[in-house]
């Protein structure tokens, strides 16, 4: 059974995205756009035709056999530039209506906003029009109300252990987060290492040892992943492959370069270093993970051999 009751001549429309997302309270704020509803009712929805562009207005509602489907009508106001036969022009204003059922006349798509944006929201997250209701600006507005202005727990606990003498720059480590080179999928690993979520022994107080799983004697933490002796073969083989194909110079640190890609103080690698490293940390973390679960031997140049043909794979 559908029913439709009869609002006002004007009311302000929502969002139709009430079953695909979280609801979106939303405000229309564009002034240029007016709409006009009129309802009746039905009882099983008819087969409806496709929305109906005209450029003069035309009051209607579509009708099968007895049953009638409410229908709706935008208006937008656009200037046109006509040129005259002695070569003068003017600028007109006139308007474009577009008729249709209400379920396939799709609203305005500028003009809407939440309800609950504040006017001190950066550009880049600011929800304007409907297009703009991507992942990222439906995270910042759901997600800012709740954190306000506090930062990823992650960052204190690095800059405790890494940024002693220079504190990390998480403002140019987090906009980095997806290369041309390397997606969510490719950077897996290496972004929970960053967040201080991916697994070593250190962090399990169940088992027998700390000790690194691949024998060098030391403790099993998150920075010994990259500085494990086992493990500098393999490292070393990736700066080479860095330096000598992509012409790019050794960072000072490589601690800080493999965990941030901070190739200097206060600035981070070329794009394509940081696709390579962020490659390299998955594929090395894959089989240091092996080790344990299936008991497979680390060999650094199977896993250097596998990084350089997944990263070539994401070439274009």
């Amino acid at each position: 059974m559908y029913r439709f009751r009869r609002p006002a001549d004007r009311m302000r429309p929502r969002v139709p995205l009430s079953d695909r997302m979280s609801c979106l309270e939303t405000e229309y704020i564009n002034q240029k756009y007016t709409h006009t509803f009129r309802h009746a009712e039905c009882s099983r929805p008819p087969r409806l035709l496709a929305p109906l562009v005209h450029e003069t207005p035309s009051v209607w509602a579509h009708i099968r056999g007895p049953y009638i489907m409410s229908d709706v009508m935008w208006t937008r106001l656009r200037q046109e530039e006509r040129v005259g036969t002695g070569g003068d022009s003017d600028e007109e204003i006139t308007s474009l209506h577009v008729y249709a059922p209400t379920n396939l006349a799709f609203p305005a798509p500028s003009g809407w906003h939440p309800r609950t944006q504040r006017n001190d929201v950066p550009d880049k997250y600011k929800i304007t029009c409907l297009n703009q209701l991507t992942i990222k600006r439906l995270t910042f507005h759901f997600t800012q109300p709740l954190i306000g202005g506090k930062r990823p727990n992650c960052e204190a606990a690095w800059n405790e252990r890494c940024g002693l003498r220079s504190p990390i720059p998480f403002h140019l480590v987090w906009p980095s987060l997806g290369t041309p080179l390397s997606d969510a999928t490719e950077e897996n690993a290496w972004r929970k290492l960053l967040h201080r979520g991916i697994f070593v022994r250190n962090r399990d107080p169940h088992l027998p040892s700390h000790n690194c799983r691949l024998g060098c004697g030391r403790i099993e933490s998150m920075r010994h992943t990259v500085n494990c002796p086992k493990m500098k073969p393999f490292w070393d083989a990736i700066f080479k492959f860095i330096s000598t194909v992509m012409h790019e110079s050794a960072p000072p640190l490589r601690e800080k370069a493999i965990i941030f890609n901070e190739w200097k103080r206060n600035e981070l690698a070329p794009p394509s270093a940081c696709a390579l490293l962020r490659h390299a940390y998955g594929q090395m973390y894959r089989d240091f993970t092996l080790v344990d679960t299936q008991s497979r031997p680390f060999n650094w140049k199977t896993t250097f051999a596998r990084t350089l043909r997944r990263f070539r794979s994401a070439v274009p």
